[in-house]
């Protein structure tokens, strides 16, 4: 399909968001912590990164962390890209350096230039090779160290 869907799950209000970091890859997977209260890692080891100028122009931005005072001080418009700081999880989000695009997003006009992907395996990295437009990267977890096709 080449799309990726949005979800509402975990979003205030249930917007259908796209979430991605801003972190760069291996900041991202060298910070990868288990979230018990969601049972799942925080980061994966398969991904996309897509260049941000590409993301800002499908209307990708920056979240906004706040408490409930920010949330309603935000126009409707802007809420979808709201995160609650100090929840009951006592995690700190913006950690994640988190970025939203509201909706589904289409990635068929992606250049090979505009993305990449990431596998942890030589084995996932030649599976993905038969299917992917883009280049694929792979992605040592134990060294954090990458390898590019």
């Amino acid at each position: 399909m080449q799309t990726l869907l949005a979800s509402s799950h975990l979003i205030r209000n249930g917007y259908p968001v796209v979430c991605f970091t801003s972190l760069d890859l291996f900041q991202a997977l060298a910070s990868r912590v288990y979230r018990a209260h969601l049972r799942r890692w925080d980061f994966e080891p398969y991904g996309i990164c897509i260049a941000r100028c590409c993301l800002e122009q499908r209307g990708t931005r920056p979240v906004v962390y706040g408490d409930d005072q920010t949330w309603q001080q935000l126009a409707d418009h802007e809420r979808p890209f709201f995160q609650t700081i100090g929840s009951t999880t006592d995690v700190d989000w913006r950690d994640e350096s988190e970025w939203r695009c509201v909706g589904d997003l289409d990635m068929r006009e992606l250049s090979p230039r505009q993305a990449f992907v990431f596998v942890p395996s030589t084995d996932a990295k030649q599976s993905l090779a038969l299917i992917s437009r883009w280049p694929i990267i792979e992605v040592d977890l134990a060294n954090l160290t990458a390898h590019k096709t």
